[in-house]
């Protein structure tokens, strides 16, 4: 295999391209051109590709959902893999969704290539020629690969086309410090200034879609996406993090209207700033609370044990609940009472689902058990709570 490594690398060199060689379950050490790779990191995509190259004898080119452009070529028990690029470049929502899907980081890794679909057919050609010892032409790959209607001759006029709109539009997107000052804000559980500057900033939003409504949605999506890792950041545990990113992001699609998706979207980080400066001024905690609080917030849909987070934390049960009740002032099982009482009033207020659904989705046994402890935590029944907290837009 090591004989292929000097071509491969200098056509990496060569095409501005990333290059991998993935051969008995693993990858050898060719330099990489691109800071993150989900065929390296994502081994859906990578088996799919695989799959793909096993039912063709053309080099596979693969599209992915994002744009995001693959192609694989094998060689007897080894797949070469060049990639990604793009024909055109990712706007904000697509990379935050690229990134979120394939496991990177959206703050710190490169952006994917840019390149024209004849300097990558042109890579591929080369690449096969090397490997395969075989010609194959343009319309040979395009074909093949079911790639016509994509890879047609205007696509580089298109593209410059994109490009002159975008830099017409440009004025008109937030500055990459406006929105640096929104996730400090969230970041820092400043929540009123967060929301002020959110609200201030959607005067000059930049047009995503043509359609009002869908032009919010992906903002919603964009927005929470990104404030959610910052909330991380500034020290919510990822689990309820990205517990409150879904549950906004689901809620958005119950939304019929600008006007809702800019609440759903303006509650999310509300939400999200909140729970920093709550985390940032509340009393502090050990790791192994921390790592209990994680679990908790992960399984509180299931039965919870004492002794099953005690073997995950490798600690005695007993030094976990004393630890746990001092830290924090109140029993485990209160704990996890309270989280689960938390959960079913978010989904009293956001959610259209029956009492009787939330109380079995939170893990009570019954129905009356759960009004009598929501009143309890509440001093109100669930249905009290629900009328007296339900958004004015969704009555």
């Amino acid at each position: 295999m090591e004989n292929y490594a000097f071509f491969v690398e200098k056509l990496g060199i060569l095409t501005a391209t990333d290059v991998s060689c993935y051969a008995y379950d693993q990858f050898w050490d060719i330099e990489k051109y691109v800071g993150f790779n989900p065929v390296r990191a994502d081994s859906q995509i990578r088996n799919q590709i695989i799959e793909q190259t096993g039912r063709q004898e053309v080099p596979v080119i693969h599209i992915d959902e994002f744009g995001a452009v693959f192609a694989c070529i094998r060689r007897k028990d080894a797949y070469f893999f060049l990639g990604p690029v793009r024909f055109l470049p990712m706007n904000l929502f697509e990379r935050c969704r690229y990134f979120e899907t394939y496991g990177g980081n959206p703050k710190t890794d490169q952006e994917v290539p840019v390149t024209t679909p004849t300097k990558f057919l042109l890579t591929v050609q080369l690449a096969a020629g090397f490997l395969l010892e075989r010609e194959y032409d343009d319309d040979e790959l395009i074909s093949k690969n079911g790639l016509d209607k994509l890879m047609n001759p205007d696509y580089s006029d298109k593209q410059v086309q994109l490009s002159i709109e975008k830099e017409e539009e440009e004025l008109y997107h937030h500055t990459y410090e406006e929105e640096r000052r929104l996730l400090d804000c969230v970041r820092e559980g400043k929540t009123k200034e967060a929301l002020k500057l959110n609200l201030a900033m959607d005067d000059e939003v930049g047009r995503m879609s043509s359609n009002q409504t869908v032009q919010w949605k992906n903002l919603l999506i964009v927005g929470v996406t990104l404030c959610t890792r910052a909330a991380i950041e500034g020290g919510v545990s990822p689990a309820e993090a990205y517990r409150i990113s879904d549950y906004y992001i689901e809620k958005s699609d119950q939304c019929r209207s600008a006007t809702e998706l800019i609440a759903c979207r303006n509650r999310a980080i509300e939400d999200l700033a909140d729970r920093v400066y709550k985390k940032q001024t509340g009393r502090r905690t050990s790791s192994y609370v921390e790592k209990c609080c994680d679990y908790v917030a992960k399984h509180y849909r299931d039965k919870i044990y004492l002794e099953e987070i005690a073997k995950a934390l490798k600690i005695s049960p007993y030094y976990l609940s004393r630890t746990f009740s001092k830290e924090m002032g109140l029993r485990l099982q209160d704990y996890i009472t309270k989280v689960r009482i938390e959960r079913a009033e978010d989904l009293l207020t956001y959610s259209d689902h029956s009492i009787a659904e939330i109380s079995d989705y939170v893990n009570f046994p019954s129905q009356s058990y759960f009004g009598k402890v929501f009143k309890k935590y509440t001093q109100e029944t669930p249905k009290q709570y629900r009328e007296s907290h339900r958004p004015k837009e969704s009555t």
